[in-house]
């Protein structure tokens, strides 16, 4: 999703007057498209389960998987992304630190929620519940 923003952003003409509208739209309607994505997946994935079983389900995943990045190689710009000059490591951050504190919280909570659901809770349901190794998840 990040990528997909940063290419957003390159692809965007940033020659109006408008140009931050136009990203911030651009922008809104890639979530809003990954969001209904997402959803069509579940659908997508359950009617394939149930007509074709778990093993075919993941199989037919799979292919259409590897159509999409044969796709993609085939379709995107090699230069996508890159940089024309590296820059230095203070230049990464915003000039506002209202936006520096929230990016910092943000990857406080978003690494907390990681660390709890694969270190704390499969611990936690392998000791105090007893579960098997497999079923906390290997």
């Amino acid at each position: 999703k990040m990528s997909a923003k940063s290419a957003v952003k390159v692809l965007v003409p940033a020659t109006s007057a408008n140009a931050n509208s136009a990203l911030y739209r651009w922008v809104a309607m890639l979530t809003g498209s990954k969001n209904a994505l997402k959803g069509l997946g579940f659908f997508v994935g359950g009617v394939l389960l149930t007509l074709i079983g778990f093993r075919g389900a993941v199989i037919a995943m799979a292919i259409m998987l590897g159509a999409v990045l044969l796709l993609s190689l085939w379709r995107l710009k090699a230069d996508l992304g890159k940089q024309k000059v590296k820059p230095k490591f203070y230049e990464i951050f915003s000039k506002s630190r209202a936006i520096n504190v929230l990016s910092a919280a943000r990857f406080c909570l978003f690494a907390s929620r990681d660390v709890w659901f694969v270190v704390a809770l499969p611990v936690f349901l392998y000791d105090q519940h007893g579960w098997s190794h497999w079923t906390v998840g290997g």
